[in-house]
């Protein structure tokens, strides 16, 4: 009798969670949308200019905000007065100045094609909004019109996941699957939002992997006609793309030892 093989599934790390443990994740990151609408603490040096770029996006992550990247002019040219007179502490998000030891690579990172350059930058490190080559005086309320736009993002974004929640506890599983769908797929979404949808679909996967498991069980047990049949219904009745892969291939593998016998 072949032995069971469990699959790998792609989403999660470990054990996946029950959904317990969805809400448990859903209650922190409301904590941190929460959060993430004050001001985060520019800082570290004595101008407030972090000065490189890995300190900017852990600022932003400490903080659920998105973070300002900064490229200087070149050669002998200065700052923007905008730029030059601006104060990071009261911009309420973390600002890199980024230093020449990492210009060329975060220029080809983020797509910067002149300088000076300003960008608005998603703690998934997603250049949200760019200002190059020429950076006016309106550029911190659009970076604040930005910042706005992408909290109001983040609360439907969570509203959505808790209703994926909610659905799923109540059984409208195929419900709860619709909602984190859209956010699974979207580079932009939130990392709360993201964690929740992951864990959803986790949660999914792995009572369809239990049932698949359980119909497997009967292997060597009822006729191989039997149990080919029993996986294809379940077939049918599972929702996720990945669990209907591994039961074609389970149910591939009890034909080819069938052939052989």
């Amino acid at each position: 009798m072949r032995a069971p093989r469990r699959s790998s599934a792609p989403v999660g790390c470990g054990a996946r969670p029950r959904v317990r443990g969805v809400v448990v994740v859903l209650a922190a990151a409301c904590l941190v949308a929460t959060a993430g609408t004050a001001a985060a603490p520019a800082a570290q040096d004595g101008a407030g200019w972090l000065s490189r770029y890995a300190e900017g996006l852990a600022a932003a992550r400490a903080h659920g905000a998105p973070f300002l990247v900064y490229f200087p002019p070149t050669g002998s040219s200065s700052d923007p007065s905008v730029i030059a007179r601006a104060d990071p502490a009261s911009l309420g998000l973390p600002i890199v100045r980024i230093g020449t030891e990492e210009v060329a690579e975060r220029m080809t990172a983020l797509g910067v094609g002149r300088v000076p350059a300003l960008l608005v930058v998603d703690r998934r490190e997603n250049v949200i909004a760019r200002f190059e080559g020429s950076i006016g005086a309106a550029v911190w309320r659009s970076v604040d019109a930005v910042r706005r736009r992408m909290a109001r993002r983040r609360s439907d974004e969570l509203k959505a996941a808790g209703r994926a929640v909610e659905l799923l506890e109540d059984g409208r599983v195929e419900s709860a699957l619709d909602r984190v769908r859209p956010l699974l797929e979207d580079r932009l979404t939130s990392p709360e939002a993201f964690e929740i949808a992951r864990r959803v679909h986790g949660e999914v996967a792995e009572r369809e992997e239990n049932e698949m498991l359980r119909a497997l069980a009967a292997e060597g047990l009822v006729p191989a006609r039997e149990l080919e049949r029993r996986l294809r219904e379940l077939r049918e009745r599972v929702l996720l793309d990945e669990t209907r892969a591994r039961i074609d291939r389970e149910v591939a593998a009890i034909r080819e030892d069938e052939t052989r016998r």
